[in-house]
């Protein structure tokens, strides 16, 4: 698991990240030198990642218990490289704002969302 902060100025984010590297191991733990934005810090993380798949979740997000597991099934058993999910907007209580209830399935769309 790698977990890579963009602001070095944040020591917040430092010790809380910390206390979990602490107690496993095989989490990785990247600081910038300086604020690059997400886009080069996002490169910056594919470069030193290490492992079969990548998973890309933002600090604010929240996941079902076995998204990861279910996706990483999925890949294997249908022979993508690619997955993504229905997301859906929450607010402060946990409710739903809006939901993504559609996501491109043929490579066009894909490619043009990705974009």
């Amino acid at each position: 698991m790698y977990y890579y902060l963009d602001n070095p100025d944040n020591k917040e984010h430092i010790a809380f990240i910390n206390d979990y590297v602490c107690k496993d191991e095989r989490i990785k733990f990247y600081i910038n030198d300086k604020n690059m934005g997400l886009t080069n810090t996002l490169n910056r993380g594919l470069e030193l990642a290490e492992g079969k798949y990548i998973c890309r979740m933002d600090a604010d997000d929240i996941s079902e218990l076995y998204r990861m597991e279910h996706q990483k099934k999925y890949l294997e058993e249908n022979d993508f490289d690619l997955i993504g999910g229905i997301s859906q907007m929450i607010d402060e209580d946990g409710n739903t704002i809006y939901s993504i209830k559609k996501v491109p399935t043929d490579f066009k769309k894909i490619k043009n969302v990705l974009i």
